[in-house]
């Protein structure tokens, strides 16, 4: 059973932070998508070729306080602080057919699977219950569609696509591991940092050429 590329979430302080750096950086306009109501977040998508998709999330500051820590660390100050200067690569999302078969192969804390909803798209996707993010986002969350059917299918495709996805860890090994464990270490590059950071990487092609973002 071999793991495929769901989607890349890029983090912004507000949607229009986030689509105007796409516009920029790929020279696309990325299409609204829609409300996370579980989780007081919004976002925009777009496909990335037939198997996986972009998306850009925020939090959405007419919907009420949830319930439980937001998803992706967006309750952590920290998170917040480094989304305000700029809309990072906060982590992926990997597809699998077995969500509960495939959590159990894994070293790493990847959260609890909790049932999600925007519009009439229902999935299933592992959250940490502090909303924190596994490695700070190098080790992906997990993902199941309903009926095993991704939406990528009818979002608009803007003729971007993912080149390669790099994870910079100070600790490598540990994290190859844990990546291993899961099956999906084929779909990324780990290397070493220096300073004890964590880091992602993702090289797209897009009409304004390749482009990096972290």
């Amino acid at each position: 059973m071999e793991l495929e590329l769901d989607h890349i979430v890029l983090g912004a302080d507000n949607l229009e932070q986030g689509l105007n750096l796409i516009t920029e950086k790929f020279g696309v306009d990325v299409p609204r998508g829609g409300e996370h109501l579980q989780m007081g977040t919004h976002n925009c998508v777009m496909a990335l070729g037939p198997n996986c998709y972009f998306e850009i999330i925020a939090i959405a500051p007419h919907l009420k306080v949830t319930v439980r820590p937001r998803w992706f660390d967006f309750d952590n100050p920290d998170q917040r602080a480094r989304i305000a200067e700029r809309p990072r690569i906060l982590t992926w999302v990997v597809r699998t057919p077995d969500l509960e078969q495939t959590l159990a192969k894994t070293s790493e804390d990847l959260g609890e699977i909790v049932a999600m909803q925007r519009g009439d798209l229902n999935w299933q996707l592992t959250i940490r219950e502090d909303g924190s993010l596994p490695l700070g986002g190098l080790c992906p969350a997990l993902i199941q569609w309903q009926n095993n059917l991704p939406p990528v299918a009818n979002m608009t495709d803007l003729e971007c696509r993912v080149e390669n996805i790099t994870l910079a860890h100070p600790e490598p090994e540990s994290l190859a591991s844990a990546l291993e464990s899961l099956g999906v270490d084929h779909l990324v590059n780990v290397k070493n940092t220096e300073n004890n950071s964590k880091i992602i990487k993702v090289e797209f092609a897009t009409p304004h050429g390749l482009v990096m973002l972290d």
